[in-house]
């Protein structure tokens, strides 16, 4: 499980965008023959389905790029990842729609394009939510003091606390203020530093 190619950010692009295109491209696929077979919709399985199968996944990747979704440098929270991904399904598939409008020759079965795209953004969110475990798991935690115990100190405390996939595990104040209000969860503060100490936050 460490050894996936996922140690560092550089890494993480070219697999994923492999990854990602044979997954889409096979799910999609994959419910084209569906069709073909049970689903009693004219579907063709020839060259041209599969060229128009390449253009709905390079589309979708883009889409998928341009939402920053292949910027492995910072792990996104779990409904940011929801938010991006939605909307790249929702940007292709109007894209798409303009693209059929005016190349009909590129068109696809309107039932076989919906159920794709419904398909391709569950199978995504949950491909990478995956992917965000490992990649948490391989994070290396670096364990924060704040040094202070006024409203500055306790705003980035909650940032920390809110973004964990960063990488930095919140141990807790420095500080003259033995209560700490407004950080959820609550840590106990550190033991108490004399003023010299504490100045080093002013």
């Amino acid at each position: 499980m460490q050894n996936i190619g996922l140690s560092h950010p550089s890494q993480r692009l070219p697999l994923c965008l492999c990854v990602e295109f044979l997954l889409i491209s096979t799910l999609i696929g994959f419910i084209a023959v569906a069709y073909h077979y049970w689903g009693g919709f004219e579907v063709e399985i020839n060259l041209k389905l599969i060229s128009q199968i390449v253009l709905v996944t390079i589309i979708i990747q883009i889409c998928i790029y341009y939402t920053n979704l292949y910027d492995f440098r910072i792990p996104y929270q779990h409904h940011i990842l929801l938010k991006k991904l939605t909307q790249s399904i929702i940007i292709t598939t109007i894209l798409l729609i303009i693209l059929f409008y005016f190349i009909p020759s590129l068109s696809i079965n309107k039932y076989l394009f919906m159920l794709s795209m419904i398909l391709v953004w569950t199978v995504l969110l949950i491909w990478r939510s995956w992917l965000q475990r490992i990649y948490i798991r391989q994070t290396v935690c670096i364990r924060v003091a704040i040094i202070g115990t006024d409203e500055k100190a306790k705003c980035i405390a909650n940032e920390l606390l809110d973004n964990r996939m960063l990488g930095y595990d919140f141990r807790g104040f420095i500080g003259e203020i033995d209560e700490i209000v407004g950080v959820n969860p609550p840590r106990p503060a550190l033991p108490r530093y004399d003023e010299s100490t504490v100045s080093i936050h002013e």
